[in-house]
């Protein structure tokens, strides 16, 4: 179990490729010319730290989820771990950095590629009370980001978490509506560029560059030779993607993760 205490011992400051700032005991990501900030959660401020001391070595799924959530870790599933990773590359691309320093080793684990330098903190550190961590991670489409007019950040909210819970919500009422499921017109598309899952599009739909920037975006949709359904409209530049760890077509009880694209914005 993580505490507060433990996040303030970490008093020396990392450079991120001499653009971005971290400090680990304030979780928090700084771009030092423009001063752009973002806030991390607890388990996606630990894993980047243990990335960082840790840069250029493939580190397991296993090890990161023990680094983000101490003890709970063998109660944490391994979409809550990518969804982090994913909160964490958003957050890098928030503060100017590249989402691809990052990188899923497919069958190994995820590793930092990028210049790290240290440097001491001289700023005090004010808070030193022993408060358990308990926080949840937050729905992957929403970062805590400072420094943004409150009107344009509450719309985003808004409209992200709207768009977002209308899509789970029309996929699952469809998909309980018969045996056969919403999936049963999919069919399989030529995978060769994504060898470690399987692709699928409805009959008729084609493989465009909105799906295959998708995919290239968010590699850790398509590992363990998951199932992945993709879907999207083409006039809104939207896509969606139903990532299941089996044939839904055939597994009705498969476990399944939602994953969405507004204006190819994320």
């Amino acid at each position: 179990m993580h505490r507060v205490s433990d996040l303030l011992t970490h008093t020396q400051l990392y450079t991120i490729n001499n653009l971005v700032y971290f400090h680990p005991g304030k979780r928090t990501l700084k771009n030092k010319i423009s001063g752009r900030n973002t806030l991390l959660q607890s388990p996606a401020s630990f894993i980047l730290h243990y990335l960082i001391i840790n840069n250029g070595v493939v580190i397991s799924q296993g090890k990161l989820m023990e680094v983000g959530w101490g003890d709970k870790n063998n109660i944490t599933s391994i979409n809550t771990l990518y969804q982090t990773v994913l909160m964490l590359r958003n957050a890098l691309a928030e503060v100017g950095l590249s989402r691809d320093l990052i990188k899923t080793i497919a069958r190994r684990g995820i590793m930092l590629f990028a210049d790290i330098s240290g440097a001491e903190n001289t700023e005090p550190m004010t808070a030193d009370a022993e408060v358990t961590i308990t926080e949840e991670i937050p729905d992957p489409g929403v970062n805590t980001i400072t420094k943004k007019p409150l009107r344009v950040t509450l719309l985003s909210i808004f409209f992200s978490l709207s768009l977002f819970f209308i899509t789970v919500g029309a996929i699952f009422s469809l998909y309980y509506l018969t045996p056969q499921s919403l999936f049963s017109s999919y069919t399989v598309v030529d995978n060769t560029s994504f060898s470690s899952c399987t692709l699928l599009l409805k009959e008729n739909s084609t493989v465009d560059m909105r799906y295959i920037q998708f995919m290239q975006r968010h590699m850790e949709i398509c590992h363990d030779n998951n199932y992945v359904f993709l879907s999207g409209m083409k006039s809104a530049k939207n896509v969606a993607a139903m990532a299941c760890q089996g044939d839904i077509r055939k597994e009705r009880d498969t476990e399944c993760t939602a994953w969405y694209s507004i204006n190819d914005e994320n």
